[in-house]
């Protein structure tokens, strides 16, 4: 148990101090993980976002991340999104 904790304490770390805007997308479409870097990138927070369907981010991200959702579907492996694009347009 208290190796699982010093890792996610690792982790958030490394989320804290990136400078790409990082957002996870569960298999249910729900972000989990959305750091400062895309709190600034996209104007909206963490605590907004997180929990929610990807719809909660702007349309440019959000059609992103569901097409990498849709094809990596089928070999269940993590989808990632091209690095730092600068400021997301939030309309």
């Amino acid at each position: 148990h208290q190796r699982v904790v010093q890792v996610n304490e690792e982790l958030q770390k490394t989320l804290a101090t990136i400078e790409n805007g990082v957002v996870v997308v569960g298999a249910r479409r729900r972000i989990t993980v959305f750091n400062k870097a895309a709190e600034t990138l996209t104007g909206l927070t963490a605590v907004g976002t997180c929990g929610h369907g990807i719809e909660q981010l702007p349309p440019v991200l959000a059609r992103l991340l569901e097409a990498a959702l849709e094809d990596r579907q089928h070999e269940r492996l993590p989808a990632a999104v091209a690095p730092s694009m600068g400021p997301i347009p939030v309309t």
